[in-house]
């Protein structure tokens, strides 16, 4: 299980922003699912998701995923995943990654084999409840909606006997930010 527990926002330059999420681990009597993953939450107008894959080689995977990307959007954005030693700070392990692009081709982005279940528990990362802190830091993010549009263009000549109802209007395809779709309109 993964759950979010805090969202701390950083105000400087950068927009950074923290979110910390608590993982529960299973025991070893119960058989793991091949992916856990959490709830959607909203970081530069888009919506994100943290998944951990536990692959066959027993490694603790955290990596970010754009939730239902558009045809239209791609994200460029810094991010970073600490896991929190229960001991000390000096022993926390971490990761960044800078420019990674996510779109509808590249939604998914981290390191594989980031570090080995069994040192969760030999390194102290675990509580006495199983479970552990994850931190994602999220920066410097550039979100780019794009569509094509075909205009049709008219003779300079015939430009001042129209009137407004002669002009077309273009719509762009719909794309989502936030929690709404939109569109942009050119008349």
């Amino acid at each position: 299980m993964l759950s979010l527990y805090r969202v701390s926002p950083i105000h400087h330059q950068s927009c950074s922003v923290i979110f910390t999420f608590i993982y529960t681990d299973q025991p070893d009597s119960v058989s793991k699912c091949p992916v856990v993953s959490t709830l959607p939450f909203s970081y530069s107008g888009l919506r994100w998701r943290v998944v951990l894959s536990e692959n066959s080689d027993a490694y603790f995977d955290p990596l970010l995923t754009l939730h239902e990307p558009g045809a239209n959007v791609r994200c460029v954005v810094d991010f970073g995943f600490t896991l929190i030693n229960q001991d000390s700070f000096t022993q926390n392990e971490s990761y960044q990654l800078s420019r990674c692009r996510f779109d509808q081709n590249f939604h998914s982005q981290g390191k594989r084999c980031f570090i080995a279940y069994s040192d969760l528990r030999r390194r102290k990362f675990l509580n006495s409840a199983r479970q552990c802190l994850i931190e994602l830091k999220l920066n410097n993010a550039e979100t780019i909606f794009e569509d094509h549009l075909k205009m049709i263009t008219h003779d300079n000549g015939q430009v001042s006997t129209r009137n407004r109802l002669d002009y077309q209007c273009y719509n762009t395809l719909p794309f989502r930010y936030g929690d709404f779709d939109w569109s942009v309109q050119f008349l």
